[in-house]
């Protein structure tokens, strides 16, 4: 079964977003603006913790990129103890971590922009 979380950012200055607990494999994402270029740079991570105390990870993050539509497959690089990174990617699972979403600026400091993003879950149920 395919779930789908969306996210959605106005231009309030509103730079984050987290959502609910998901369970599966995070398959794709699509990012939909409602305005012009904002020159702003996306990243996902996943949170395991109610807290968001420093135990989520990094899953996504692309620079500059929210001032058009695109959509992309999701997927992480395996890397061996010698630090030899894999060439092919492999699912991101999550088993009730929530995916936070933030928009930020080229410093690092969150922005507002307004458009849609949507992640879409795929399950075993």
């Amino acid at each position: 079964m395919i779930t789908r979380q969306i996210f959605e950012f106005n231009d309030t200055g509103r730079a984050g977003d987290t959502g609910p607990a998901v369970f599966g494999t995070i398959r794709q994402i699509r990012w939909n603006p409602t305005t012009a270029d904002t020159g702003a740079d996306l990243q996902i991570s996943l949170l395991p913790r109610q807290g968001d105390t420093g135990d989520g990870w990094l899953i996504y993050s692309k620079a500059n990129v929210l001032g058009a539509n695109f959509a992309s497959a999701l997927g992480q690089r395996a890397v061996d103890a010698a630090g030899v990174t894999d060439t092919g990617l492999y699912p991101i699972y999550a088993a009730g971590e929530r995916l936070r979403v933030k928009v930020i600026n080229q410093a690092g400091v969150s922005t507002a922009t307004t458009g849609r993003l949507y992640i879409w879950i795929e399950s075993n149920n």
